[in-house]
């Protein structure tokens, strides 16, 4: 089977660009447990050519690395190819971000994949706008069905939202598609109420042979937070918790948060004036391998999230045998189960400060052994790809 993928978010990690890194993961997976499986991936600088004030903070930030070269094409396994060509995006107002120009691109690089491939049998788009939007006009235009995948959260973004109703962009390839898919249960219902389409869900996947247990470094119970740096992710909940913990051990806990992002700053300065300085570690973005490590040695993970369609790194932690602490906010209610972790209320601080001390002072036990396993079954990534090659040969086999 031959498919044509079109991630509308994908990383460029030679100018510490990451947005999108587990849709390349997801790619790999696939294509390392399904070698009948051939995937080409349409690339225009979803990482790197997107005039924002994000990108522009990133190549200040990185200035060495702006000019770094990206082959046109470049064969990641024998059955997984990755096409480029650089195409400028801007914000969705303006003549739909330059959708048409991407268009144009994506179109030859399909043309090429079928040359080279001899066909095309499906095409997987991941995020109605662009990439659903694309694989839309290009099935249209050949004959060829597609898939999509939401990841959006919350769905739709606000941008995409006009007098109270979705834009045609996002709603028509969603209701167009042969099937379509949401990483969790309450995308799915987002989904369903917005635009009226059923998906099925499958979540995303983790390596699980890169993600594994390991032993906590020792000393004050650890706490672990992986993510950007955004009101988003709730940071300002877990300072404000951490400020009103009772325990001997809630009080001795230590916080290491891993991530950059507009508000480190401000964060900063809140627990500085919580007298909480001393025992937040900020440790700025990592490479893979050191988050890898960060979670081994933690004790438990935690992240206050005001809204994810999923969150992989819960899945991360889990894989790591590490108990979570989420919030109800869309994804971790598929993702931390009983004897997993805990959930509490979005932005509910008392709440969040007594999870946090339950875990300190091991009230909330967890077997590090039963979370591994809860992880192999649902999100390890060869369980995953399986789910997901089935609904390619499914969508293939409608007449």
């Amino acid at each position: 089977m031959n498919v044509f993928a079109i991630p509308s978010w994908y990383p460029e990690p030679a100018r510490g660009l990451l947005g999108g890194t587990f849709l390349h993961e997801a790619f790999l997976a696939i294509a390392r447990h399904h070698a009948d499986v051939n995937l080409d991936v349409a690339l225009w600088g979803q990482g790197d050519f997107e005039l924002s004030g994000a990108r522009a903070r990133a190549w200040l930030a990185r200035p060495h690395l702006v000019t770094a070269a990206r082959p046109e094409r470049r064969a990641v396994a024998p059955n997984l190819v990755e096409h480029y060509a650089p195409v400028w995006t801007w914000r969705f107002a303006t003549r739909r971000g330059n959708a048409p120009a991407v268009l144009a691109v994506v179109r030859a690089q399909l043309e090429r994949s079928r040359r080279e491939r001899g066909r095309i049998d499906l095409i997987h788009a991941h995020v109605s706008f662009p990439a659903g939007w694309l694989a839309m006009r290009l099935s249209r235009d050949t004959g060829i069905p597609f898939v999509l995948t939401e990841h959006m959260s919350p769905f739709p973004f606000t941008h995409f939202v006009r007098d109270g109703r979705v834009v045609p962009e996002v709603a028509e390839p969603l209701r167009q598609a042969r099937r379509v898919v949401a990483v969790s249960r309450a995308l799915a219902a987002q989904i369903r109420d917005a635009v009226g389409v059923e998906p099925e869900v499958i979540p995303n996947g983790v390596d699980e042979d890169f993600f594994t247990p390991g032993p906590s470094r020792g000393g004050p119970f650890t706490f672990l937070t992986v993510g950007a740096i955004e009101t988003q992710k709730g940071i300002d909940v877990l300072i404000a918790a951490a400020g009103q913990l009772q325990t001997n051990a809630g009080r001795a806990a230590r916080f290491r948060v891993v991530g950059e992002g507009r508000f480190r700053g401000l964060y900063e300065q809140l627990a500085r004036s919580l007298v909480l300085g001393n025992r937040f570690e900020w440790l700025g973005a990592l490479p893979r391998e050191r988050v890898r490590d960060e979670m081994r040695a933690c004790d438990a993970f935690v992240l206050t999230s005001r809204h994810e369609s999923f969150g992989v790194v819960y899945a991360e932690a889990l894989a790591c045998g590490k108990p979570v602490l989420a919030t109800h906010c869309g994804g971790p209610e598929d993702i931390v189960g009983e004897g997993d972790g805990l959930l509490v209320p979005v932005d509910d601080v008392a709440a969040t400060a007594e999870a946090l001390d339950a875990l300190a002072r091991g009230d909330a036990a967890f077997d590090s052994a039963a979370i591994r396993a809860s992880f192999e079954r649902r999100f390890a990534s060869r369980a995953v790809a399986a789910r997901t090659v089935a609904l390619y040969r499914a969508a293939t086999e409608v007449a």
